[in-house]
């Protein structure tokens, strides 16, 4: 299940197939290199709904699920950082359950740590009301961490 090797902060890669013909797999390339070449800011945007086409009616093979483990040292670096007062910032791409346990397995938060969410934001107007209500969560809190 990936939601519980998501919550034991594995790295997950589902893998699936399919058979493309050539003159299906030649119209998609063509359409997947105008996306890669676009230079303004539908650039992503255009690449996914291209990949998306290609990535349809695929068969299920199989799911691997790695451990991603920090480096010796990580942990107790970061708690001395902390230690002397130094705010740590981590930008992730994770899932939200997936980044909490890799902050709680590096020591950047702990069983102590009073968190609050700013996630899943629609758009700019949004974030900064997340942001503003977390910030009053965790004002004049110790040990906190804002996810």
């Amino acid at each position: 299940d990936l939601t519980t090797f998501s919550k034991q902060g594995l790295r997950t890669l589902i893998v699936g197939m399919r058979v493309v013909e050539t003159e299906e797999f030649d119209e998609w390339n063509q359409a997947y290199t105008v996306a890669k070449n676009t230079i303004d800011e539908t650039k992503e945007a255009k690449i996914a709904e291209v990949a998306a086409r290609i990535e349809k009616g695929l068969k299920f093979i199989g799911v691997s699920a790695v451990e991603d483990r920090l480096q010796d040292g990580v942990p107790d670096a970061i708690r001395t950082v902390k230690d002397m007062g130094i705010r740590l910032w981590v930008l992730t791409g994770d899932k939200t359950e997936t980044a909490v346990d890799i902050a709680r397995s590096c020591m950047l938060f702990s069983d102590s740590t009073k968190m609050a969410y700013a996630v899943q934001a629609q758009d700019a107007k949004d974030a900064e009301d997340k942001l503003l209500h977390a910030h009053a969560e965790l004002s004049g809190q110790a040990d906190t961490g804002l996810v």
